[in-house]
C-alpha cells in the first residue's frame, strides 16, 4: 500500500528527518487526524495512560518518517518500553496509533511530494564540445528528494545521444551507446544535495559534439513518482577559440591562441598534453609540467606556469619551498614591519614604522645609519672624512700613494696611483722602480710574449706586447712578427708568391700559392694569373688567333679559343664583334654639299667598306636621334675594321703587327721605339717584360760590395725604378720619393728626373767610362711635411741588395702596400723562388720610413720604399 512512496529496491529515502528534530519536525506537517479512544473510566491512571499512548503515537510517526527517509517500509507494529505503535501508510498520509496499557491514541501527517519541493533552473546554460553545462536543481522543503530517472528531450543534429550525466561531482549515468531523446534514463538513485544550493549537474554529455543555440527539455522523476521539469536554450554561439570557454568543436580553450602551451591556436589538445577546465589548464604528460619529479628538476607542480613557486623550467623560484610529487610550493608569510623581528625581505626592524630613526617604515636601513640586532638598534654613521687631496704628501682614502707632488713618471702618478713598474711605501710615499720591462723597447722582457720595438696594435705584437691573433712572432731580443699565411684567402702573405682565392692547381697559382710554370701572376689582393706568353683572352690577336676580345667566353662573337664565331665579324684590339645577320646604323658621307651626311642602316658586310672608303662614321649622324636608325642598332663602341688596324706603340698593349710593347718608345731595353723585339732579347706579356738572352758579360764587369757597385768597363748604366711604396702612416697619403747616384764618390748636383719624384717605371740611362773602375752609390730620399729621410746604398742597415740567386725577402708591404715579392716578381725564378738576375744586374731595396736599427721587425720596416734595378749593358 506504500508503493506510491517507496521504491522496492534499496535506496536512500526521498524524505530525511533528523532524529534530533523530534517533535519539532513533526510540527512542520499538517496533522490531519487525532483521535483518542478512552477504554476506561476517567481517572488519574487513565490520564497517565493516555499521555503515554500519545507519546507512542508520535514516536511511531518519527520512526515511520525515518524509515521512509532511509528507503525502508515503516508499516507494522513498532514496540517500545511499556507500549507500541501501529503504523499504516495510505498515499501521502502516514498514521501512527500509540498503545499503552489501557489507552490508544492515533496521530496522522500528510507528507509533501518531491515534485512540489524541487526547483530546476538554467544558469548560464551553454554547450562546450559534447557537454551541456548550467542545469541546476534545488529543494525547498524535503531534506533529501531522490532522483530515480531522467529524460532529456531535444532535436538531434548529428545522431547524438546522452552518454554521461554527472551531478555534484559524481557520475550518475554512464553508457557509451547513449540514450536518445524522449527516452527515460535510469540514473543511480541520487539525493539532491543540501549544499551548495542550488546544486549543479556538472554536465550532461552527448556521444557527439553538439551545435550551440538548441532548445532542451529536462524531466526529472523522483522515487515518489512525482516529476519536475524545465526547458533550457543553449546560449552558446559559434565557438571562439581563445575566449577561455571550451565550446562546440573545441577540445580545449586556455584563453589564448598560442601554440606550444598544450592547447593549440585552433583549440585542440597538443601531443603529450592533457587539458581540462574552463579556461582550460593543460599539463604535459612528459618532462617538466607532468607532475612527476624527473632528473634535472628541482620541482614539478604539474604545470609550466611561472610565479607559483615552481617555474616553467621546473626550478624552485626565489622565496618558495617545494615538496612532493607533484610538488606543492609554499611561500613564507610576508614580513610584518614593526614587530621587532627581522624577517625575510627586511634589512632592519626596530619595532615601529617611524621614518627618520634609522629603520624606515619599509624596514630598510636609512641613509647614514647602521642597524644591528633584533629588534634592530640603529645609530647614525659618523660624517665622511674630507675628500683626499692628491699631492699633499698624505696617503688618504682612495689614494694608493702620495709623494707630495702631482708629477707623472716618478712612480706615483698625478692622480696618486702607483705607476707600472714601481712600488711605493710610506706617507709621503717613496717610490722605487722594481721592473725595468717596457713594452716597445724592442727587447722581450719578463711578462712580454713579444716586443717589436713599438706599441702599435695590428702589426702582430700588440700595444701591451702580446702576440695578436693571426700572427706568429719570433726572434730575441727583438720580435719579428708575420701573419700566419692562409693559402687560398686571396691575400699574398709570407711565403706565398701568389694567392688567387682558391687552392686549385693548373690555374697559374698552385694549391701551395706558388706561381706555376709558364704563368705570370699579378695583384696583391686575389692574384690574377695568365700564361707567361701570348694567350687567348689577353686582348691581343696573337698567332693562330682570329680575334681576342679579352675573355674566353663563347657566344659573344669571339670564342674561347679566339676564333671568330659563325655569324659574327670581329675587329680591333681587344676585338669588338658584331653580328653579320644584322643591319647597323651609321652616318653616311654623301659627298653632297647640300646634304653632306645622312643616317642610314646597312648590312654588316658593307660596314667596313663604308667606314674605310667613304669616310662614314658609326651613327646616327649629329643632330639625329636614335629613332633615325629605324630600329637597327648603332655600331658598338670600339669597333674597328679588321682590315684597318691602328696599333699605338708605347701604350703597353701588344697590337698587330707589334711583337712587343713595354709601355715606352725607348730603344735599348729589349723592345724598340717601334715596338719590335730587339736582338738578344725575349719579350713576353702585355705590357711586355723583356729579358736579355745574350751571352752574359764577363763576371768582372760589375761587382757589388756593401751597397757600392763597381763597373770595370765602359758600359751603359740603366737605372729602372720598380717600386716606390711609402705612405705617411698606414693608409695615409703617399710620400714623394727622389733618387740620386754618385759616380766615383761624387754625387750629382741634381736629383734624377729633374729633381722631381720618381715612380715605378721611371728609367734613366747614362754612359759610364770605366777607365779607373767606375763606382756607383745609389741615394734615396723621402720627404713629406716635417718628415725628411735620406739614406745611401752604403748604409747596409737601411738598404739591401739582391743579385742572381738571392732569396726573396719575405717582408710584406705595410698597410696594404706592395710586398718585396710583388716588386721584383718579373725577376724571380718561378721554379726555385729565388732571384733570376744577369751577372750585370743588381737590385737595391731601400727602407726610408723607419729606422731599421731601432725597429728591425716593425711591419713598417718593409724595404720597398724605393726599389731600383741597375743594369750595365753594352759593355766593351
Amino acid at each position: 500500500m506504500c508503493n506510491n512512496i517507496i521504491k522496492k529496491k534499496t535506496q536512500k529515502g526521498f524524505v530525511s528527518v533528523a532524529l534530533a528534530l523530534g517533535i519539532l519536525v513533526l510540527g512542520l506537517f499538517a496533522i490531519s487526524n487525532s483521535s483518542i479512544v478512552n477504554e476506561s473510566a476517567t481517572t488519574t491512571a487513565n490520564n497517565i495512560s493516555h499521555d503515554r499512548a500519545s507519546l507512542y503515537a508520535l514516536a511511531g510517526l518519527e520512526y515511520a518518517l525515518r524509515q521512509i527517509d532511509q528507503g525502508g517500509d515503516p508499516t507494522g507494529t513498532k514496540t517500545f518500553d511499556n507500549g507500541s505503535a501501529v503504523i499504516t501508510v495510505n498515499g501521502n498520509q502516514v498514521t501512527s496509533q500509540g498503545i499503552s496499557d489501557v489507552a490508544k491514541v492515533t496521530q496522522s501527517i500528510n507528507t509533501p511530494v518531491a515534485g512540489t519541493c524541487v526547483t530546476m533552473t538554467c544558469n548560464n546554460f551553454h554547450s562546450t564540445g559534447k557537454d551541456l553545462i548550467g542545469l541546476q536543481i534545488s529543494k525547498a522543503c524535503l531534506a533529501h528528494p531522490t532522483i530515480a530517472r531522467m529524460q532529456v528531450n531535444f532535436a538531434p543534429d548529428n545522431g547524438e545521444k546522452v552518454s554521461d550525466i554527472r551531478y555534484n561531482g559524481g557520475d550518475i549515468y554512464t553508457d557509451p551507446t547513449g540514450t536518445g531523446s524522449n527516452n527515460w534514463i535510469d540514473v543511480t538513485d541520487t539525493q539532491i544535495a543540501t549544499t551548495p544550493s542550488p546544486s549543479s549537474f556538472d554536465y550532461v554529455r552527448f556521444s557527439n559534439n553538439i551545435n550551440g543555440g538548441k532548445a532542451y527539455t529536462f524531466v526529472v522523476e523522483f522515487v515518489d513518482h512525482t516529476t519536475a521539469q524545465i526547458g533550457c536554450t543553449d546560449g552558446t554561439a559559434a565557438a571562439v577559440c581563445g575566449n577561455g570557454i571550451p565550446e562546440y568543436g573545441e577540445e580545449c580553450d586556455d584563453g589564448n591562441n598560442n601554440n606550444g602551451d598544450g592547447c593549440s591556436s585552433n583549440c585542440t589538445i597538443e601531443p603529450n598534453h592533457t587539458c581540462s577546465g574552463a579556461p582550460s589548464v593543460c599539463h604535459t604528460t612528459v618532462g617538466c609540467g607532468n607532475g612527476t619529479l624527473d632528473a634535472g628538476e628541482a620541482c614539478d607542480d604539474g604545470n609550466n606556469n611561472n610565479g607559483d613557486g615552481c617555474s616553467s623550467t621546473c626550478q624552485i623560484e626565489t622565496g618558495y619551498t617545494c615538496n612532493g610529487s607533484p610538488s606543492v610550493c609554499t611561500k613564507p608569510p610576508a614580513a610584518v614591519c614593526g614587530n621587532g623581528k627581522l624577517e625575510t625581505g627586511e634589512a632592519c626592524d626596530d619595532g615601529n614604522v617611524i621614518n627618520g630613526d634609522g629603520c624606515s617604515s619599509t624596514y630598510q636601513v636609512e641613509n647614514n645609519f647602521t642597524c644591528s640586532g633584533t629588534p634592530s638598534h640603529c645609530v647614525a654613521k659618523p660624517p665622511p672624512p674630507p675628500p683626499p687631496v692628491c699631492g699633499n704628501g698624505k696617503v688618504e682614502s682612495g689614494e694608493a700613494c702620495d709623494d707630495g707632488n702631482t708629477t707623472n713618471g716618478d712612480g706615483c702618478s698625478s692622480t696618486c696611483g702607483i705607476e707600472t713598474g714601481y712600488t711605493c711605501n710610506g706617507s709621503p710615499s717613496v717610490c722605487h722602480l722594481v721592473n725595468t720591462a717596457k713594452c716597445g723597447n724592442g727587447i722581450v722582457e719578463t711578462g712580454e710574449s713579444c716586443d717589436d720595438g713599438n706599441t702599435t696594435n695590428g702589426d702582430g705584437c700588440s700595444s701591451n706586447c702580446a702576440v695578436e691573433t693571426g700572427y706568429v712572432c719570433t726572434g730575441s731580443p727583438t720580435s719579428y712578427c708575420t701573419p700566419i699565411s692562409t693559402c687560398g684567402n686571396g691575400k699574398i702573405e709570407a711565403g706565398e708568391q701568389c694567392d688567387d682565392g682558391n687552392t686549385i692547381n693548373g690555374d697559374g697559382c698552385s694549391s701551395q700559392c706558388k706561381i706555376e710554370t709558364g704563368f705570370v701572376c699579378t695583384g696583391t689582393i686575389k692574384s690574377t694569373c695568365h700564361p707567361s706568353g701570348p694567350y687567348c683572352g689577353d686582348g691581343n690577336i696573337d698567332a693562330n688567333e682570329q680575334c681576342d676580345d679579352g675573355n674566353k667566353n663563347n657566344g659573344d662573337g669571339c670564342s674561347s679559343t679566339c676564333q671568330v664565331e659563325t655569324g659574327y665579324a670581329c675587329g680591333g684590339k681587344p676585338s669588338v664583334c658584331i653580328s653579320t645577320s644584322k643591319k647597323y646604323c651609321i652616318c653616311h658621307n654623301t659627298g653632297s654639299a647640300a646634304n653632306p651626311y645622312n643616317t642610314i642602316s646597312i648590312s654588316e658586310n658593307a660596314v667596313c667598306a663604308h667606314l674605310t672608303q667613304h669616310g662614314d662614321t658609326p651613327g646616327p649622324c649629329h643632330g639625329d636621334n636614335i629613332s633615325a636608325c629605324k630600329g637597327d642598332p648603332p655600331l658598338p663602341t670600339g669597333f674597328t675594321c679588321a682590315s684597318a688596324p691602328n696599333p699605338t706603340c708605347g701604350n703597353g698593349i701588344v697590337e698587330s703587327p707589334e711583337t712587343c710593347d713595354d709601355g715606352n718608345t725607348k730603344s735599348g731595353d729589349g723592345c724598340s721605339s717601334t715596338c719590335v723585339t730587339e736582338p738578344n732579347y725575349t719579350c713576353i706579356g702585355s705590357p711586355s717584360i723583356c729579358v736579355s738572352n745574350a751571352p752574359p758579360p764577363p763576371t768582372n764587369v760589375i761587382t757589388v760590395n756593401n751597397g757600392t757597385v763597381t763597373v770595370a768597363k765602359t758600359c751603359t748604366a740603366d737605372f729602372k725604378v720598380l717600386c716606390t711604396d711609402i705612405t705617411y702612416g698606414a693608409g695615409g697619403p703617399a710620400i714623394p720619393v727622389k733618387m740620386n747616384r754618385s759616380l766615383n764618390g761624387a754625387f750629382f748636383s741634381n736629383w734624377m728626373n729633374n729633381n722631381q719624384a720618381v715612380s715605378p717605371g721611371f728609367d734613366y740611362t747614362e754612359q759610364v767610362s770605366a777607365t779607373n773602375n767606375a763606382s756607383y752609390v745609389i741615394r734615396g730620399n723621402a720627404h713629406y711635411g716635417s718628415f725628411n729621410a735620406t739614406y745611401d746604398s752604403t748604409n747596409t742597415n737601411q738598404c739591401k741588395t739582391l743579385v742572381n740567386g738571392s732569396t726573396v725577402p719575405p717582408w710584406q708591404g705595410f698597410g696594404g702596400q706592395h710586398s718585396i715579392l710583388q716588386c721584383v716578381q718579373p725577376y724571380v725564378n718561378t721554379q726555385t723562388g729565388k732571384m733570376q738576375l744577369a751577372n750585370n744586374q743588381t737590385i737595391f731595396l731601400f727602407e726610408l720610413g723607419m729606422n731599421a736599427v731601432l725597429y728591425p721587425t716593425s711591419p713598417a720596416t718593409d724595404f720597398q720604399d724605393l726599389v731600383v734595378l741597375l743594369t750595365a749593358t753594352n759593355c766593351h
